[in-house]
């Protein structure tokens, strides 16, 4: 179990807090580019932040071991915004050098997961720091409907597949499905399962003996981005007794910082659940998961 941690929203310190429960995973969220350096969301370069650093040090030294996220949807993907090879391969190899990290996820969103340009070079670059950091895990996660990934999504897939990248695992991001899928009254936890469902049956015809050791699942807890939809703490255990079944290759949500109710300086939809809960009970119900 991973969940995302957003490193710039001045919410930290539910990271801590969770290392201190003894979260044992978190994926720091999210690193883009400015040129072809790589900067967290508060537009420093990964390499001289050292708050960021020293909050991802400390929940490490507490048994947390991290996962660096590129892209997301918002900023600029560093892919984009570093066109040269050498230089892309470069940067990211100085997060990795900096943090050393050997997970590393590149979560491609809107439209750049249709960029095939750039996800061509993306996956050239990655071919070469897997080459020159054995053991490094790498996960692409990308956005899913409750059918799965759509067609961009597909089309990124089989891309990663014909570059050659050895993918550990493909995180889908049940998150925000649209109105289509919120007619009715969305039930986030069923979605979640059925969207790893087909995004397994995908895989098996692109990645040949693909098992659900491939796949992650990412909910948003509480109040999503779309105001019909609501991750529920039933919908978390519904979530994770399917993972546990099927030993899914991971498991995380949108985000450890905003595992907490919504009071104080904790107010608005990027610092909490907006929902009632007790701070961290998401990330023990999650952490239940053992993989």
């Amino acid at each position: 179990m991973a969940p995302y941690a957003d490193m710039t929203n001045a919410q930290e310190g539910m990271l801590d807090q969770a290392a201190q429960a003894g979260l044992k995973a978190f994926t720091a969220a999210l690193v883009t580019g400015s040129g072809c350096t790589p900067i967290w969301g508060d537009t420093l370069p990964v390499t001289n932040d050292p708050t960021v650093t020293g909050e991802i040090t400390r929940a490490e030294s507490e048994g947390a071991a991290p996962i660096v996220s590129f892209g997301g949807g918002e900023g600029i993907d560093l892919a984009q915004s570093c066109p040269s090879l050498g230089q892309l391969t470069a940067a990211y190899q100085s997060v990795i050098s900096t943090l050393h990290v050997s997970h590393i996820d590149f979560d491609i969103e809107g439209a750049a997961i249709a960029d095939t340009a750039t996800n061509n070079l993306r996956f050239q670059a990655i071919n070469a720091l897997e080459a020159a950091n054995p053991g490094l895990v790498v996960s692409l996660s990308i956005p899913v409907i409750p059918s799965g990934p759509d067609s961009n999504g597909q089309a990124f897939l089989k891309l990663a597949h014909s570059d050659g990248v050895n993918v550990s695992v493909v995180n889908i991001m049940a998150i925000d499905f649209g109105s289509f899928f919120d007619s009715g009254g969305p039930n986030m936890g069923a979605d979640a399962i059925q969207a790893a469902q087909d995004t397994l049956s995908f895989l098996q015809g692109v990645f040949p003996g693909a098992t659900y050791s491939m796949v992650g699942v990412t909910p948003m807890i509480g109040q999503n981005d779309d105001s019909a939809e609501v991750f529920t703490e039933a919908d978390a255990h519904t979530l994770v007794s399917f993972a546990q079944r099927n030993h899914l290759g991971r498991l995380a949500f949108w985000s450890v910082d905003r595992d907490q109710p919504c009071t104080g300086s904790a107010s608005g939809l990027s610092h909490c659940s907006m929902i009632s809960q007790q701070a961290l009970d998401f990330t023990k119900i999650f952490d239940s998961f053992t993989g």
